[in-house]
């Protein structure tokens, strides 16, 4: 069962970090990369949760630079 609390995890960081390989593989858009994230930290959803989206945010629009996509 997936964890439905929208807290800052550990995991959640660490699927934010790990973005980038999954962008480079995937050439994902916003809702992908999303779902990823949430598959990844075993949560639901996160955009209740302010700082988490904006952290996501910025995570997706770097590694979206990264990859030449404008966003």
């Amino acid at each position: 069962m997936k964890n439905t609390q929208t807290q800052i995890s550990t995991a959640f960081t660490d699927a934010l970090e790990s973005m980038s390989g999954f962008f480079y593989e995937m050439n994902p858009d916003l809702d992908m990369c999303y779902d990823y994230v949430c598959e990844i930290a075993e949560i639901d959803s996160f955009v209740d949760n302010k700082e988490a989206w904006d952290m996501f945010y910025e995570a997706w629009e770097k590694v979206a630079e990264e990859n030449f996509i404008d966003v």
